[in-house]
Protein backbone atom coordinates (compact mmCIF):
# COMPACT_ATOMS: atom_id res chain seq x y z
CA UNK A 1 0.00 0.00 0.00
CA UNK A 2 1.02 3.16 -0.52
CA UNK A 3 2.22 5.79 1.85
CA UNK A 4 -0.33 8.63 2.16
CA UNK A 5 0.15 12.48 1.95
CA UNK A 6 -0.44 14.11 5.02
CA UNK A 7 -2.53 17.66 4.75
CA UNK A 8 -3.90 19.63 7.14
CA UNK A 9 -7.28 19.67 7.61
CA UNK A 10 -8.19 23.30 5.92
CA UNK A 11 -5.42 21.99 2.88
CA UNK A 12 -7.29 21.89 -0.41
CA UNK A 13 -6.69 19.01 -2.99
CA UNK A 14 -7.50 19.52 -6.51
CA UNK A 15 -9.98 17.58 -8.49
CA UNK A 16 -9.92 17.30 -12.13
CA UNK A 17 -12.87 17.82 -13.65
CA UNK A 18 -13.80 18.54 -17.45
CA UNK A 19 -16.04 21.24 -18.17
CA UNK A 20 -18.87 19.45 -19.11
CA UNK A 21 -18.52 17.18 -15.68
CA UNK A 22 -18.43 20.63 -14.37
CA UNK A 23 -21.52 21.70 -15.88
CA UNK A 24 -23.45 18.22 -15.31
CA UNK A 25 -22.50 18.67 -11.52
CA UNK A 26 -23.89 22.51 -11.65
CA UNK A 27 -27.04 21.15 -13.03
CA UNK A 28 -27.45 18.97 -9.96
CA UNK A 29 -29.42 20.23 -7.00
CA UNK A 30 -26.11 20.09 -4.30
CA UNK A 31 -27.34 20.81 -1.00
CA UNK A 32 -24.27 22.31 0.32
CA UNK A 33 -23.80 25.76 -1.19
CA UNK A 34 -20.26 26.19 -0.47
CA UNK A 35 -19.66 22.95 -2.54
CA UNK A 36 -21.89 24.22 -5.67
CA UNK A 37 -20.20 27.59 -5.54
CA UNK A 38 -16.78 26.04 -5.61
CA UNK A 39 -17.88 24.61 -9.14
CA UNK A 40 -19.02 28.10 -10.35
CA UNK A 41 -16.41 30.21 -9.07
CA UNK A 42 -13.61 28.04 -10.31
CA UNK A 43 -12.63 29.68 -13.43
CA UNK A 44 -14.08 27.80 -17.15
CA UNK A 45 -10.18 27.16 -18.19
CA UNK A 46 -9.14 25.49 -14.83
CA UNK A 47 -9.11 21.74 -14.56
CA UNK A 48 -9.01 21.29 -10.76
CA UNK A 49 -11.55 22.22 -8.48
CA UNK A 50 -10.30 22.86 -4.55
CA UNK A 51 -11.84 21.01 -1.96
CA UNK A 52 -10.93 20.18 1.48
CA UNK A 53 -11.15 16.24 2.03
CA UNK A 54 -14.03 16.70 3.88
CA UNK A 55 -15.69 18.75 1.44
CA UNK A 56 -14.72 16.03 -1.25
CA UNK A 57 -16.45 12.93 0.90
CA UNK A 58 -19.20 15.48 1.18
CA UNK A 59 -19.60 15.88 -2.34
CA UNK A 60 -18.61 12.25 -3.33
CA UNK A 61 -21.89 11.19 -0.73
CA UNK A 62 -24.26 13.82 -3.06
CA UNK A 63 -23.56 12.29 -6.26
CA UNK A 64 -23.66 9.43 -5.45
CA UNK A 65 -27.05 9.84 -3.88
CA UNK A 66 -27.73 11.53 -7.58
CA UNK A 67 -26.30 8.70 -9.14
CA UNK A 68 -28.26 6.03 -7.34
CA UNK A 69 -31.93 8.24 -7.65
CA UNK A 70 -31.45 8.72 -11.14
CA UNK A 71 -33.56 7.03 -13.65
CA UNK A 72 -31.07 8.10 -16.68
CA UNK A 73 -28.24 5.52 -16.50
CA UNK A 74 -25.68 6.64 -18.44
CA UNK A 75 -25.70 10.10 -16.25
CA UNK A 76 -25.65 7.71 -13.25
CA UNK A 77 -22.61 6.08 -14.91
CA UNK A 78 -20.79 9.10 -14.88
CA UNK A 79 -21.78 10.14 -11.64
CA UNK A 80 -20.10 7.18 -10.22
CA UNK A 81 -16.71 7.40 -12.50
CA UNK A 82 -16.61 11.25 -10.47
CA UNK A 83 -17.27 9.36 -7.25
CA UNK A 84 -14.69 6.72 -8.05
CA UNK A 85 -12.09 9.16 -8.85
CA UNK A 86 -13.02 11.14 -5.59
CA UNK A 87 -12.22 8.01 -3.73
CA UNK A 88 -9.11 7.71 -5.42
CA UNK A 89 -7.90 10.70 -4.55
CA UNK A 90 -9.52 10.42 -0.76
CA UNK A 91 -7.55 6.99 -0.37
CA UNK A 92 -3.99 9.67 -1.50
CA UNK A 93 -4.04 11.87 1.47
CA UNK A 94 -4.93 12.06 5.37
CA UNK A 95 -5.41 14.52 7.59
CA UNK A 96 -2.83 15.10 10.14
Amino acid sequence: MAKKIRVKDADAVGLKLLPEERQMLLGLPLLDEGLSNRLELTAPGESQVKFTLNELDLLAGEIAGHANHTKDRKLGKKLDAICERIERIEDMFEVG
